[in-house]
């Protein structure tokens, strides 16, 4: 048994449960559907149940050795690292897998006498806590696009990014005049690599002004995306300076037994290129959405919607995106369609109206209105023509994104 883990046996209520059924019988609820029955956990099935996985190593988290005298090149692998495992977690990896394979994650507490690491841990973080919840407010992402389960992980809103990266900043670290590779101007360029790094936690303010949706927010989070954009550009022209020491404190089977209950998956950890690919990506892509006060009409807004979806876009500004826009544009259809038609009873009622119609008479606009209260005017028929044009684009970027096979085109057509 895990010792890291507090496990409670239910072999006898299982027993108990098993004694009273005969062969053939299945258990079934009111809530135990086909849905439930197919993504129920099969015990003792290591594919499925956690708890069956092998074990690596048994020795508690808090007793295994983890190096924390670090040397500048040293320090710039783990962040590269980590930034790495970050990337990969953001694009549909397990935390578990990623970020929390690593021991700095697993046991920040121990790194507190190297401040540099404890601030980007710190910070890293918090990060991920704000885009994990952004992503499950925006709630427009597949399991596939974005894994959100956290269950067993430090992962919380413990301390701000800013705030740890303000210490790191701050840190007394030394960094040597020279580094093993001899080249006196490797200390300079390990000390801007440091700062730059932990100033991604400008990432993390930049999220929370954008969950607040306010303009002036919204400008100020444009204002520290472009500052983590040259940030960024400085990071990639260092990244030579770790890579020798890239997975230090990673154990990638560190918290199997804390990844979900589905098929296990082929985790690809992202390249330190990949990475800042990925993270600058992501940067611009949220530029868009934080951009979006420059809109003006409502017509304008449909098409920078549009436009923003027919893009390669990841589940974080997908999601960022959405909770700008919360009705009826890009995200659930479903969910779209009832905010639509909400918004059709509120123009049937203004169409029928008695001060509509007293309007619509002055500037000489009748309609046929045979059975008052049930015939759309022009303000219900707007949100038709609106829903229906929504549904179209739905379908037709379906195809842009190459998400029908041609057996489906049947289908679609009819």
């Amino acid at each position: 048994m895990d010792p890291n883990v507090d496990w409670v046996s239910v072999s006898a209520l299982l027993d108990a449960a098993s004694s009273e059924l005969n062969v053939g019988q299945l258990l079934h609820t009111s809530v135990f559907s086909l849905f439930e029955a197919m993504s129920a956990v099969e015990i003792g099935n290591p594919k499925m149940d956690a708890g069956a996985r092998p074990k690596g190593d048994s020795t508690p988290l808090d007793q295994r050795p983890m190096q924390l005298e670090l040397s500048p090149q040293q320090l710039l692998g783990v962040m590269d690292h980590l930034l790495c495992l970050e990337a990969t977690w953001h694009n549909g990896g397990s935390l578990a897998r990623t970020l929390y394979s690593s021991m700095y994650m697993m046991q920040p507490a121990r790194t507190a006498s190297n401040q540099v690491l404890s601030s980007y841990c710190r910070a890293t973080e918090a990060l991920c806590a704000e885009v994990n919840h952004l992503v499950m407010t925006g709630c427009v992402c597949e399991e596939e696009d974005f894994n959100a389960h956290i269950a067993g992980l430090p992962l919380e809103f413990a301390v701000t990014a800013a705030a740890a990266a303000a210490s790191g900043a701050s840190s007394p670290t030394p960094i040597p005049g020279s580094i093993s590779s001899g080249k006196p101007g490797d200390a300079a360029a390990a000390t801007d690599k440091l700062l730059a790094a932990l100033s991604q936690a400008v990432d993390s303010q930049a999220l929370i002004r954008i969950k607040r949706r306010q303009k002036q927010d919204l400008d100020q989070a444009a204002k520290l995306l472009l500052k983590a954009q040259a940030e960024l550009s400085n990071i990639r022209a260092s990244l030579s300076l770790g890579a020798a020491h890239q997975g230090l404190g990673w154990q990638e089977d560190m918290n199997s037994h804390l990844v979900p209950a589905v098929p296990p998956r082929t985790v690809k950890v992202y390249t330190a290129e990949e990475a800042v690919d990925y993270f600058e990506s992501l940067t611009a892509q949220l530029l868009r959405v934080a951009h979006i006060t420059s809109v003006n009409s409502y017509r304008a807004l449909k098409d920078y919607l549009m436009d923003f979806a027919a893009q390669p876009t990841c589940a974080t500004s997908r999601s960022a995106m959405h909770i700008q826009c919360t009705a009826g544009g890009l995200g659930n259809l479903y969910q779209g369609l009832e905010d639509w038609g909400n918004l059709y009873q509120h123009g049937l009622n203004a169409d029928n109206s008695p001060q509509f119609q007293a309007y619509m008479v002055v500037h000489g606009w009748t309609w046929a209105n045979e059975h008052p209260g049930d015939i759309a005017g022009p303000l219900a028929t707007w949100v038709e023509v609106e829903t229906c044009s929504v549904m179209l684009a739905h379908l037709l970027m379906g195809f842009e994104l190459s998400l029908y096979e041609p057996a489906d085109y049947a289908m679609v057509y009819w």
